[in-house]
Order: structure tokens, then C-alpha cells, then sequence
């Protein structure tokens, strides 16, 4: 099986692939369901073990990259659409200024401009779907030292993106002043390759772009899934108390996928708010999921706060449940991750504290 695809484009707050595949190791579910899908981890590992799965998710990143999950398209569809594209389309806006001008070479940022008009116009196919991830994932990341290109940008992190003016001040400070000459129908055909070579098991569900607090959302997937199914299991990992960055940490790739070609700071259709507010939305997305779960259903939450958080993740995972059919059955450490990444650093609590990421499990009664 291939699960290279888990990493089709790296995604700042995410759990690893071993996380929701040690939970459905040696059950019989056949459907799951992730509320904050993020970049499709959860549906990754149900489509590698036969699972019908659907993931949500408000962020039209997040929905793009997990809804390349769960196509099946061979590597030439895809670059044989991307050369389509690049053969006939013009893009009508190519971003001016500072950052796009050190950020990308010319030709390089007027294709990738192409790419995104037409798939922005039309990503109803399986190798569209596969395209747009693609690139996505290709959009910024490290310079390499061999002079080869995996990237489309100059240097630049490759799991979020830094503001314009400090980007700009980075650049010029260090002399990076020429964005490197990249083929993007070159680095297409490369990651084709080792995104979507050999088998990743059956698709089986779907991707809804959509807010979990609103129960109109689980109307809509459960009138999408066949025969009405519902769910068995739930496997999610909502955003932890006290972030506030992921939109604008992805806004060269919600750029992408037709947001402002700049810093976007709304928060609109995200959990984020003071501790009473996240515990009440939180609360009703646990109380959207039981209407569209079976009963005797597991839902297994990954959860913590930020570093900059003083909330209990514990205490507040607890007030979550509460009012609800859902009865905890276990809270356990899930560790913390190795320090030194920017993630990690931002996630993990600091040292005087006695809690750390944690693991809940729950059943619907």
C-alpha cells in the first residue's frame, strides 16, 4: 500500500498517520468520521485499511489537500493535465510587489498563476483534485543545497508562511535576491510520481468544506453517503485552545485556492475563541456528531493547548462532553513532541506545567 500520499503537502497541526491507524488496527468499523479533518489523516488511514471515511473541515486548505487523499488517478493524468493547462491558459492576475517578485521567478509565478485560475474555475476531476494538492504542497519550501529544485519558491518554510515584510527582510538580508528558475510542469511530474505510483487501497468518501458547529454540515454528509450510512467511529483532532494562527500560517495556499493575495486574519467559521466560547462550540460539534453515529460509536480526540494557553486541555476536553451522549471512558499522555520545530514549539506547554497532549476516548450512548 502506498501511504506517501499522507505527505502530498505538509500541513502545520497535524497528528501522524500512526495515530488513527493504531486506533482502527483490529476493528470491524466500516465507516469513520473526522469533524476537523485538517489534511486528511484520519481519511488517509480508512482508505488504507477499506474504511468509508469523511472528513470536515471550515479551511478551503485543509478541505484540498484531504480531498487529494481519497482519489484514484494515475501519475500521467496529472501531468499530462497540468501540461493542458500550462499550453493554453494565460492568467488574467499575477500578483505584483516586493514578496512575489524575491518570492517566485517570474515564469514560475506565472504558471503556478495559470494553474490556479483554471483549477479555481474547474477541480471537479480526480486529477484536478490531485493537481491542485500537488502544487500546494509544492507552493514554498527549502532551498537545496545540490541546486535541484523540489519547490517552487525562494527560501522559505515549507509547513506554514511567513508574513511579506519579514520574508522580504529575510531575503534581502541574506542576499537571496534571485527566486530560483523552477519547472513547475517539472516538479508536477516528480511528486506525481511518488504521490500516486502504486496502490493506496479503495476510495471510499469524501472531503465536505464546511463548518462542524453547524448541524446543517451533517445534514449534508449524511444525505451525500450511500444509503444514509452512519458513522462508527469518530477519529479527529480539533484545534487546540488557545491557537489562532492557522489561517494566516496557510495564506499563500488559501491564496491558491482563491483566497486575497495576502495575510488573512478572520477567524470566521473556525473555533477560536476565550476558553467558555471554544468549550460551547466545542461541545455542540460532539453533539453534531451524535446524530449521524451509531450507537456504541468510539470517538478518539487528540487535544492540548499552545505554549501561551494557561487553560487545563484536560479540564476544558472534559466540560466539552458534558451535556452530551458521549461518556469519556479514558484520558491518557500522548507525549510531547521533540522540541526544536516550530510546530512543536508552538504546541508543546511549558515545562512548569504538569499536563501535556492528551488522548481522550469516548463512546455514545
Amino acid at each position: 500500500m502506498n501511504a506517501r500520499l499522507n505527505a502530498i503537502c505538509p500541513y502545520f497541526a497535524m497528528f501522524p498517520l500512526s495515530y488513527p491507524e493504531g486506533i482502527i488496527k483490529g476493528k470491524k468499523w466500516k465507516t469513520v468520521l473526522d469533524p476537523f479533518c485538517g489534511r486528511g489523516t484520519t481519511n488517509m488511514a480508512a482508505r488504507l485499511n477499506g474504511i468509508y471515511s469523511v472528513g470536515i473541515d471550515s479551511s478551503p486548505v485543509a478541505a484540498a489537500i484531504s480531498a487529494a487523499k481519497l482519489v484514484s488517478v494515475t501519475p500521467k493524468d496529472i501531468y499530462s493535465e497540468c501540461e493542458k493547462i500550462l499550453r493554453k491558459a494565460e492568467p488574467n492576475n499575477v500578483p505584483e510587489g516586493e514578496f512575489w517578485s524575491l518570492m517566485y521567478d517570474r515564469q514560475t509565478l506565472r504558471d503556478i498563476c495559470a494553474v490556479r485560475e483554471s483549477l479555481i474555475d474547474d477541480c471537479s476531476t480526480p486529477k484536478r483534485i490531485a493537481l491542485r494538492a500537488i502544487v500546494m504542497g509544492a507552493l514554498h519550501g527549502p532551498l537545496r543545497t545540490d541546486g535541484s529544485s523540489s519547490y517552487l519558491s525562494n527560501q522559505f518554510p515549507r509547513t506554514y508562511a511567513s508574513k511579506p515584510d519579514y520574508s522580504v527582510r529575510y531575503w534581502n538580508s541574506r542576499g537571496l535576491t534571485a527566486p530560483p528558475k523552477v519547472s513547475l510542469q517539472s516538479v508536477v511530474n516528480c511528486r506525481a510520481d511518488r504521490y500516486y505510483s502504486g496502490d493506496s487501497g479503495q476510495v471510499s468518501g469524501f472531503i465536505q468544506n464546511g463548518d462542524s458547529t453547524d448541524i446543517y454540515t451533517f445534514d449534508d454528509i449524511i444525505a451525500a453517503a450511500p444509503e444514509n450510512q452512519l458513522f462508527d467511529a469518530i477519529i479527529t483532532s480539533p484545534p487546540y485552545i488557545g491557537m489562532y494562527t492557522y489561517r494566516p500560517d496557510q495564506w499563500i495556499r488559501n491564496w491558491f485556492v482563491g483566497g486575497p493575495p495576502d495575510v488573512d486574519y478572520t477567524v470566521t467559521g473556525q473555533i477560536h475563541e476565550r476558553e467558555e466560547g471554544f468549550i460551547a462550540k466545542l461541545r455542540s460539534v460532539w453533539k453534531n456528531c451524535e446524530t449521524v453515529c451509531n450507537d456504541g460509536a468510539t470517538m478518539a480526540v487528540r487535544f492540548g493547548n499552545v505554549s501561551s494557553s494557561a487553560s487545563d486541555p484536560i479540564e476544558v476536553i472534559r466540560r466539552t462532553f458534558e451535556s452530551t451522549s458521549w461518556r469519556i471512558e479514558s484520558i491518557s499522555d500522548a507525549g510531547v513532541p521533540s522540541k526544536g520545530k516550530r510546530q512543536s514549539d508552538t504546541f508543546s506547554l511549558k515545562e512548569s506545567r504538569s499536563y501535556k497532549e492528551i488522548d481522550v476516548v469516548a463512546s455514545l450512548n
